[in-house]
């Protein structure tokens, strides 16, 4: 029988760290005998080795060996090297030096020497012979001069030049920031050696994160995502070699974050994952050296690193985090544009079946019992919101349920409204949706292209993709209205009915904002906006659309081809775009015949009429404001032709004349207020238009 087949692999690691510190005992028992042997025994007395005297030295040989361990010659040394190859290579687990190894690419006089560090670090018993070998009482460190007397091997096989190769800059020991190499003042070999901290943990078995590393990186040991994110064949073609077996190319997921696919992709590779936040962490002093820390993590972890692109790193910080993790690396933004090499991947918007499944599984199930069977696939047709954002609502309403246990349906679609309208860019202004069908005098076709509009926005990612209707288009479409009409007939108004009946916010897109004269930045500000709808989920409007939907002209100059690249580029953005825009234009034959061939809905918004003006004043006027009752109402609704905006803008003039008169409102302050709008409007102001109260519009002025 053979040796190897006599001897068992190691139980733990700490018997293997047991027959190390053993070897590496002998190895400067031997170190002593021959510096002894050096010096002979006439330089004894005295202050040689600064008071550590032989008898010191000895017993701390002794103290350090086993009970009945064997001399510390050539052959001894030789055969416990031999036992601990043996006993190492029927270990059925790999030994901490041995990941470490693998994990940096160390050779074996390298790991030797790591080993050597750890003993001094493990007792300090270690560190006071070294001293004596260095003659100095104050030097209890390991130098690289004193490596080559604590080794076995013949002094002939190695030389300073070993020694410089495995410190230099580029070598693992150093890349990797396992030995801190200090008092560069020194030459090399008489330089003190420190082994990092966290490599001493990791040689004892504990592989935490590095104590620098604490606040800025969660590591998820094998992690299991809550639940299947949506892929997309890029992302599945990466798995395709499970285990980690070929490294990861640098990768950018562009999209809303939250959809655990950074979680997806380390469990399909079988590797852990290392979530960076990157908004404590560049804005550390020591954000360079912790970039080194990282990489260590990286690979002592076999892990995938997700880093969030954030607006504060630099380009020079970005290139230093791409230099140094070339691999396995995962960029997340919501941003289109991945820096050179990184492989950029679009992510897609969770469908609703898998909002629906991720609702049910964080809501709190007693309350869930309670609410109307409709609730979940309602709410998860409605706002297109990732896990993440899923389970942070359902936490709120858990906390909510603490508080009132009335918490119904109707709140927690008025967390998801709040949810899903994040900040947008500058050029979007949040408008209010309190209003609704009540407040909309429109007629009766109008009205039903209205609802159809709401119909469509409610039901179309159902007849898409559970249906799968999606294989007649291209790519999902959106849906796109235009509101058509003179100026202050409502289409405001309208657009924050739809918002309001699909439980949305509303956003206006102040066009003055967006459009630049400089080649590239409206692109830029529309690409902007659509990002950000798109993660937010809000319905977007575009008021008086003709200034960049309006028909493209001849291309007569510079400014007329850019002019046209604008309006080609906002098509493709707005057809791309998968929730709801609306445009408003005072006249349909304004706007561009390639966009009109992609609007879905059209709908009308004549000037009133006086059976629509008086609804109008009649609405306007139901407020808590006091009223006389001997208001005409058909008679301004029959004189004067004047649209929802400017009857507003009246009541408002007209209600200030009477609170400065301390009265009610009466004929005489809205006629007052209609004669100041018709002057602004340019109107004439005649007898006939005014009857019985034109004698006094100069006793007014």
């Amino acid at each position: 029988m053979t040796l190897q087949e006599q001897l068992d692999g190691y139980q733990n690691d700490q018997d293997y760290l047991t027959d190390v510190l053993q070897l590496i005992t002998l190895q400067m028992e031997q170190a002593v005998a021959h510096f002894r042997a050096v010096r002979g025994d006439h330089n004894r007395e005295g202050f040689l080795g600064l008071f550590l005297d032989d008898e010191d030295i000895d017993r701390n040989l002794a103290e350090l060996k086993e009970t009945g361990n064997s001399p510390a010659t050539p052959e001894n040394i030789r055969r416990l090297r031999q036992q601990i190859i043996l006993q190492t290579r029927a270990t059925p687990h790999k030994l901490p030096p041995q990941r470490l190894a693998e994990a940096l690419g160390l050779g074996q006089q390298e790991t030797d020497l790591v080993l050597y560090l750890l003993a001094g670090e493990t007792d300090p018993r270690f560190a006071r012979v070294w001293a004596f070998l260095q003659d100095d009482v104050q030097r209890r460190y390991l130098t690289p001069g004193l490596v080559d007397h604590l080794s076995d091997l013949p002094r002939s096989s190695r030389s300073a030049t070993d020694i410089r190769a495995m410190l230099s800059a580029k070598a693992p020991l150093i890349r990797h920031r396992v030995v801190l190499v200090t008092e560069p003042q020194r030459p090399l070999l008489e330089r003190p050696l420190q082994l990092d901290d966290r490599i001493v943990d990791f040689l004892l078995g504990r592989n935490t994160i590095d104590r620098r590393l604490a606040g800025y990186l969660e590591l998820l040991p094998y992690p299991q995502p809550r639940l299947r994110p949506p892929l997309t064949e890029a992302l599945t073609g990466l798995v395709k070699n499970p285990g980690g077996i070929q490294p990861l190319p640098p990768l950018q997921l562009t999209g809303e974050p939250g959809q655990d696919h950074d979680l997806w992709l380390a469990r399909k590779r079988g590797q852990n994952l290392l979530r960076v936040r990157t908004e404590t962490w560049i804005g550390t002093s020591e954000w360079q050296e912790s970039l080194y820390a990282l990489r260590r993590e990286q690979r002592l972890h076999n892990a995938l690193v997700s880093v969030p692109r954030s607006e504060r790193m630099s380009p020079e910080q970005q290139s230093a985090l791409l230099e140094l993790l070339p691999d396995n690396l995962i960029l997340q933004t919501e941003t289109a544009g991945a820096p050179s090499p990184v492989v950029e991947i679009a992510l897609p918007i969770p469908s609703p079946e898998t909002r629906e499944l991720t609702w049910q599984q964080h809501l709190p199930k007693h309350w869930l019992d309670l609410q109307p069977a409709g609730l979940v696939p309602d709410v998860a047709r409605r706002y297109r919101l990732t896990p993440a954002r899923i389970a942070g609502i359902s936490q709120r309403l858990s906390h909510h349920l603490q508080l009132s246990p009335d918490f119904n349906a109707e709140d927690l679609k008025a967390l998801c409204k709040s949810a899903a309208a994040e900040p947008m860019s500058t050029g979007a202004q949040r408008m209010k949706t309190s209003q609704g069908w009540q407040q909309l005098v429109l007629p009766k076709a109008s009205k039903g292209l209205l609802e159809e509009l709401i119909l469509r926005a409610s039901h179309q990612q159902q007849v898409l993709g559970n249906w799968r209707m999606d294989q007649l288009f291209g790519q999902q479409p959106g849906l796109s209205a235009l509101f058509v009409g003179p100026s202050g007939t409502g289409k405001t108004l309208a657009a924050g009915v739809v918002a309001r009946e699909l439980g949305l916010e509303l956003y206006r897109i102040d066009l003055a904002t967006v459009v630049s004269k400089y080649i590239g930045e409206t692109e830029k500000n529309l690409q902007s906006i659509f990002d950000h709808a798109a993660r937010a989920d809000v319905v977007l409007f575009f008021d008086e659309a003709d200034a960049l939907f309006g028909k493209r002209s001849e291309v007569k100059d510079a400014h007329d081809r850019y002019a046209n690249i604008e309006t080609s580029y906002l098509l493709q953005k707005i057809e791309a775009h998968t929730g709801v825009c609306i445009l408003a234009s005072n006249l349909a034959q304004n706007i561009d015949d390639a966009f009109m061939r992609r609007i879905q809905v059209v709908v009308e918004f004549p000037f009133p009429g006086p059976k629509e003006r008086e609804r109008i004043w009649g609405q306007l006027l139901t407020t808590s404001a006091p009223i006389r009752d001997d208001l005409d109402l058909p008679f301004l609704a029959r004189q004067f032709e004047l649209t929802g905006a400017n009857i507003k803008s009246i009541l408002l003039l007209a209600g200030c004349y009477a609170a400065g008169e301390q009265q009610s409102i009466g004929m005489e302050h809205l006629v007052r207020a209609i004669a100041r709008e018709y002057s602004k409007l340019g109107k004439p102001l005649s007898k006939t238009l005014f009857g019985p109260y034109y004698s006094r519009l100069r006793q007014w002025e």
